[in-house]
C-alpha cells in the first residue's frame, strides 16, 4: 500500500505496510480507527521470528477503513522505544496500548477486545450477550490461563 497526495492507493489486507516517514505515519493514524504498529529492527532475532505471525494477525483483524497494520524500523528514528519488538496500538490517533517484547498472545487478545468493542459501537447489531462480555473481560484479566505463548487457546491443544 502506498500513500500519494494524501490518498490511499491500495487497501491490501495481505500486506503489512512499512512506514517510511513521520508524515506517512500521521496520515495512517488520521485515516483509520484502529492502527497496530510493529516497531522492529532488522538485526533483532525475535522480531524476525514473530514477523509471520504478525502478518497472520493483520489478515485476521483487517477491516477495510477501520483497522490498519504497519511496521516501522526502529533505526529510522520515527518512534523512540526502549526495546524491540514493541507493538503500539492506536485508537483514533491516540496511543492506547504499548506491548513490549514478542508477546503475541497479549497482542491477539487486546486486538480481539478492541475490534469487538469498535464493531459494537459502530454497528449495534453486532452484540455480545452479558455472559460473552463477562467471559471476554475475564480472559483479558487472565490471558495466561486461556492462551499459550503462541496465541493458541489451551483447550484446543
Amino acid at each position: 500500500m502506498a500513500y500519494l497526495n494524501r490518498q490511499k492507493i491500495n487497501d491490501n489486507p495481505d500486506q503489512v505496510l512499512e512506514i517510511e516517514s513521520l508524515e506517512q505515519k500521521n496520515k495512517i493514524l488520521q485515516d483509520h480507527t484502529i492502527v497496530c504498529g510493529d516497531i522492529y529492527a532488522h538485526w533483532c532475532g525475535p522480531c524476525r521470528n514473530i514477523a509471520p505471525e504478525y502478518e497472520e494477525i493483520s489478515r485476521k483483524f483487517f477491516i477495510r477503513g477501520r483497522t490498519f497494520f504497519c511496521k516501522e524500523n526502529v533505526d529510522l528514528g520515527i518512534t523512540q522505544v526502549v526495546g524491540v519488538p514493541t507493538f503500539h496500538i492506536f485508537l483514533k490517533g491516540e496511543l492506547i496500548k504499548e506491548i513490549k517484547g514478542p508477546k503475541m498472545a497479549e497482542l491477539r487478545l487486546f486486538l480481539t477486545q478492541m475490534v469487538a468493542t469498535q464493531l459494537r459501537s459502530v454497528e449495534p447489531y453486532v452484540q455480545l450477550d452479558e455472559a460473552q462480555s463477562a467471559y471476554l473481560a475475564y480472559r483479558a484479566q487472565n490471558p495466561d490461563i486461556f492462551i499459550d505463548q503462541k496465541g493458541i487457546p489451551k483447550n484446543l491443544r
